[in-house]
C-alpha cells in the first residue's frame, strides 16, 4: 500500500524554517539536502541518525560547559529541551503552538482537580490545560481557595500564600522535576526529528484526535494575534469577550481585522464560524462605515502604527471594491511595519519597542454583564484591578510573544505582499537608531511615526491611482 504523504500546517512549516535558521542548531548535520529541502526526519539507526546523535551529545556537553542546566533523567531529550530557543513548538497537523516543558495536566491530575467541582467549572479530562494558566484563571475567580484546589493534584500547594509563590513552587517541584502529574506539549523524538521532538503535539497525538480542540482551551488563552501584530486596544477585555462569544457558540468578527492594523478592542459583530472564516481579513464597505461611526463616537479603532494609512484611505472608500482594495494596502502596510520593528529589535532597540506595548491591561479581571449573542452587545463591562503580582505572568507572556513574533517575522518567506526596498528600510532604521541614541525615546518615536506617515502617503497615492483606473468611463 502506498504511503500517504502528510500535508504540514503552515505554522509548522514556519516553525521548521525558524529552527534550522537559529544559531542553536548551527552545524546541525545535513539540515537541508542538495535541493534546499529540509531533512527534518531521519531514522535514528541510520548513518545520518548516528551522526545527529553525536551532534546532540556534543551539544549537551557544550550547554553544560556554558553553565546551562541540562536534566539527567534521560539521555537525549533533556538536551533537546535545554537547546530549544523558545520552548514553544507548532503542531505539524493543526498548527497549534504548545510548550515543550512539562506544564500540561495529565488526565489523572484533571480528575483530581475535578473533585472540587462544587467550587470551579469541571475541566475536560481530555483537554489541554496549562497548569500556570489554570492557576492564574482560578486565582482571578476564587482567590486563595486556588491553593487548596491545586493541592488535590499537586501536593504542597495549600501551603502557599501568594500566586507568585504558588507558581514558583509548581515550577520547581513539578515542571522542572518532569513530574508524571504533568506532560509536555510534544514528546521527545531525538535524534529522529531535527529539533528532537515529535512533529505532532499532544493536541493531535492520536490519529482519531487530529485537529481536536476542546471547549476548555478557550478558557485559558488570549488572542495571540493581538500580541503578534502589536495591536492597540484593551487586548485582555477583547479576548475575554471572545470567550463569552465562544461560550454562546458564536464567532466574534473583528470589524477591523488585527492583521490589517486595527485595534483588538471589546467590540465584535457576531457571525457563524463559517461566515467568519469565509470573510477572512478583508474589509467590506459596511465595515468601513461602522469603523468611521465608532471613531465619530470617540472610539480608537486602528492601532498607532497603521493610523496614518487608515486616516487617508477611509475618506476614499466608496464601495465594496474600494474596501477590498484598501484591505490589500493595509495588509502590505502592516508587513512594512512588522519588518521595520523586527529589524529594530535586531539592532538592539528592544527598550524602544517595549514602549509601544500595553501590559497594564493584564492587571484586570473582566466580566461582561447582559451579553446578547444575537447582537454581540452587552449591558456592562466590569473591570476589577488586581495586585501587581497577581497578573504579572500574563503581562510578561504578552511581551514575550510580541517580541518572539518579531524574531520569527524575519524568516518568513511565503508572503504574497511586496517587500520594503532594502535602501528604504536601511534609511529608516538608521534615522530611528540615530534619533534614539542621540535624542532619546520620544524623538525616536516621532521619527518612526514620520517614516510610517511617509510610507502611508505613498501607499495612498497608489491606491487612489488604482481605483481611478477602475472607475467606469
Amino acid at each position: 500500500m502506498a504511503r500517504v504523504l502528510k500535508t504540514y500546517h503552515p505554522n509548522f512549516i514556519k516553525y521548521q524554517k525558524f529552527i534550522i535558521g537559529h544559531q542553536n542548531y548551527k552545524d546541525f548535520p545535513e539540515a537541508v539536502d542538495a535541493t534546499g529541502s529540509i531533512k527534518w526526519v531521519t531514522a535514528g539507526k541510520s548513518e545520518l541518525g548516528k551522526k545527529r546523535e553525536r551532534w546532540w551529545l556534543e551539544k549537551g556537553a557544550e550547554l553544560k560547559s556554558k553553565g546551562i542546566k541540562v536534566a539527567d533523567h534521560a539521555r537525549l531529550s533533556p538536551i533537546a529541551l535545554a537547546n530549544h530557543p523558545t520552548k514553544i513548538k507548532a503542531c505539524q497537523t493543526c498548527g497549534r503552538e504548545l510548550s515543550l516543558e512539562y506544564v500540561y495536566l495529565v488526565k489523572n491530575s484533571i480528575k483530581s482537580i475535578n473533585k472540587a467541582s462544587a467550587l470551579i467549572d469541571k475541566l475536560d479530562e481530555n483537554g489541554i490545560v496549562n497548569v500556570f494558566e489554570l492557576a492564574n484563571e482560578l486565582f482571578e475567580k476564587i482567590g486563595i481557595k486556588t491553593f487548596a484546589i491545586l493541592d488535590l493534584a499537586f501536593p504542597g500547594c495549600r501551603n502557599m500564600s501568594t500566586l507568585p509563590e504558588l507558581n514558583a513552587y509548581i515550577q520547581t517541584n513539578f515542571v522542572d522535576a518532569f513530574s508524571k502529574r504533568l506532560g509536555p506539549g510534544a514528546m521527545s523524538n531525538c535524534p529522529d526529528r531535527l529539533d528532537g521532538f515529535h512533529s505532532y503535539n499532544r493536541c493531535c497525538r492520536g490519529e482519531e484526535d487530529t485537529g481536536r480542540h476542546t471547549s476548555n482551551l478557550a478558557r485559558y488563552g488570549e488572542d495571540r494575534r493581538a500580541y503578534e501584530n502589536w495591536a492597540d486596544g484593551d487586548w485582555k477585555a477583547a479576548s475575554w469577550l471572545m470567550k463569552v462569544y465562544s461560550q454562546h457558540d458564536v464567532s466574534a468578527d473583528h470589524i477591523g481585522p488585527i492583521s490589517l492594523g486595527f485595534c483588538h478592542r471589546p467590540y465584535f459583530q457576531p457571525m457563524t464560524k463559517q461566515e467568519n472564516s469565509s470573510k477572512g481579513n478583508r474589509l467590506t464597505y459596511a465595515d468601513c462605515l461602522k469603523l468611521k461611526q465608532h471613531e465619530d463616537e470617540g472610539e480608537q479603532v486602528v492601532s498607532w502604527h497603521s493610523a496614518p494609512l487608515w486616516n487617508r484611505l477611509k475618506v476614499a472608500i466608496k464601495n465594496d471594491a474600494d474596501a477590498l482594495e484598501a484591505s490589500k494596502y493595509m495588509r502590505r502596510n502592516m508587513h512594512y511595519i512588522l519588518t521595520i520593528m523586527a529589524n529594530l529589535k535586531e539592532i538592539g532597540l528592544n527598550q524602544f519597542l517595549e514602549s509601544f506595548l500595553n501590559p497594564d491591561y493584564a492587571y484586570y479581571s473582566i466580566e461582561f454583564i447582559g451579553f446578547d449573542p444575537i447582537t454581540g452587545s452587552y449591558q456592562e463591562m466590569k473591570k476589577i484591578r488586581g495586585d501587581i503580582t497577581q497578573y504579572s505572568r500574563n503581562a510578561e507572556r504578552y511581551k514575550k510573544i510580541a517580541f518572539l513574533q518579531l524574531d520569527e517575522y524575519l524568516i518568513k518567506d511565503n508572503r504574497k505582499v511586496a517587500e520594503l526596498k532594502p535602501e528604504i528600510l536601511n534609511n529608516i532604521l538608521e534615522k530611528i537608531s540615530n534619533a534614539y541614541h542621540q535624542a532619546g525615546n520620544d524623538i525616536a518615536k516621532k521619527v518612526l511615526l514620520d517614516e510610517l506617515d511617509s510610507l502611508a502617503l505613498t501607499s495612498y497615492k497608489e491606491f487612489i491611482a488604482g481605483i481611478t483606473l477602475q472607475e467606469p468611463d
